[in-house]
């Protein structure tokens, strides 16, 4: 399909030009060569103009088709900053301090991340919405310092369950559990996650199907971990879209795109985490038929 936007411009560019063109070698017949030496090649350079104009939109899928940085052969590095999307939790799966009913924790956390994944592949079916979070936290825990929190309006009720519940393990104790809010002023804000859970209302989570809103949520709350000195650079965050919605793979992808900032996604079959950092591909010779 053509770009009108773009097809009009080059059009309107070139009957100008063609017009001064006219114009010009006009009066190149009447002047001598000399005086016209710059109109000579003013034209040219127009002319070529618009001829890599019309290469760069004949060749626009090739320069902007998205690479992946990071191999899809091996797992990605680990982060010391973790974004997780929080799912909401049934009442029938919060039991023993936010596990399900059906499940005794013995409290060591590979053993009883290694049991859930077994028990969700066994003959019941069982499955617990806050596992695959769990086996994100796992893959970054040798530099892993801080989990930031991006709830919607149901979950945000539970992050502080959430919060007591990675309390419980030695293992994760020091960790920093923070939740990127929406505050009273309905401005994007990272705090500390609360112990209680009457602090913090439905107003602070977030939509998980408005785009525009939760890409915002995402992009300031960086920002405001780089302005807490939470984090120094963008390539120390990674942002997990195993939870929510596809809506939030989408708006992840969107965020990180040709930035440092790095996602990754758990398998739900089994439990790899593969990496993404998006960026525009490089044009090499053999995409261009040279």
């Amino acid at each position: 399909m053509i770009n009108k936007p773009l097809f009009l411009f080059v059009a309107v560019i070139s009957f100008i030009i063609g017009q001064l063109t006219v114009a010009s070698w006009e009066k190149f017949f009447l002047d001598s060569w000399l005086q016209n030496y710059l109109l000579l090649k003013c034209t040219a350079i127009s002319i070529l103009f618009i001829l890599l104009l019309i290469c760069v939109y004949h060749f626009r899928r090739v320069l902007l088709q998205p690479i992946n940085r990071l191999p899809h052969s091996k797992p990605p590095s680990e982060k010391p900053v973790l974004i997780l999307f929080l799912s909401n939790l049934k009442g029938s799966d919060i039991g023993v301090q936010g596990y399900p009913k059906w499940f005794e924790p013995t409290w060591n956390f590979k053993c009883d991340i290694a049991k859930l994944a077994q028990l969700k592949s066994d003959a019941e079916k069982k499955f617990w919405s806050w596992e695959m979070p769990l086996h994100a936290i796992q893959h970054h825990l040798g530099e892993l310092k801080v989990v930031a929190i991006v709830a919607s309006k149901e979950s945000i009720l539970q992050a502080y369950l959430f919060h007591d519940y990675l309390a419980n393990y030695p293992e994760l104790r020091h960790l920093q559990v923070k939740v990127i809010i929406n505050n009273k002023n309905n401005q994007v804000d990272v705090i500390n996650c609360p112990r209680q859970a009457d602090e913090l209302s439905r107003d602070n989570g977030w939509d998980f199907e408005d785009f525009d809103k939760l890409s915002k949520a995402l992009d300031r709350g960086i920002k405001k971990m780089h302005n807490e000195s939470v984090i120094k650079t963008d390539s120390e965050v990674m942002i997990d879209f195993t939870g929510g919605q596809k809506v939030t793979a989408i708006v992840t992808c969107a965020v990180t795109y040709n930035r440092e900032v790095s996602a990754q996604y758990v398998s739900t079959v089994n439990n790899e985490v593969r990496g993404y950092n998006l960026y525009n591909s490089e044009v090499n010779e053999k995409e261009l038929g040279l």
